[in-house]
Formats: structure tokens, C-alpha cells, sequence
């Protein structure tokens, strides 16, 4: 009964390590030719108008 429990529990795992091992290799297959396609790249600007510039006042010091 102890050489049957060992036995299921190996094929368990092995299964188990085959099923992980698997997945985490799949990488998708690229072509060479896909590898050296260039990305053009995009201009990105950004431009905020909140109105009137504003003067800020000078710091205070407050008296004690």
C-alpha cells in the first residue's frame, strides 16, 4: 500500500512539474522577418490653457 501511495503521488508531480514546465516555456514564435520591423514612433505634445497667468503674492512672514 506504501509503494502504491509513493507511486501516485510521483506520477502526480510529474505530471504536474510537465504541465508547469510547459507552460511557462511557451513563447510565441516569431519570424525573422516580424523581428525587424521598425515602430515609427508618435509625436506627443500636450498643451493645457487655464486662462490669464496669474501673479502670485510674495511670501509673508507672520508676526509673533
Amino acid at each position: 500500500m506504501f509503494k502504491r501511495n509513493t507511486l501516485g503521488l510521483g506520477g502526480a508531480a510529474l505530471c504536474g512539474a510537465l504541465l508547469v514546465s510547459g507552460c511557462a516555456n511557451h513563447m510565441s514564435q516569431r519570424s525573422e522577418q516580424e523581428e525587424r520591423v521598425e515602430r515609427k514612433l508618435l509625436d506627443h505634445s500636450l498643451q493645457i490653457d487655464v486662462g490669464e497667468p496669474k501673479v502670485l503674492e510674495l511670501p509673508q512672514r507672520r508676526g509673533e
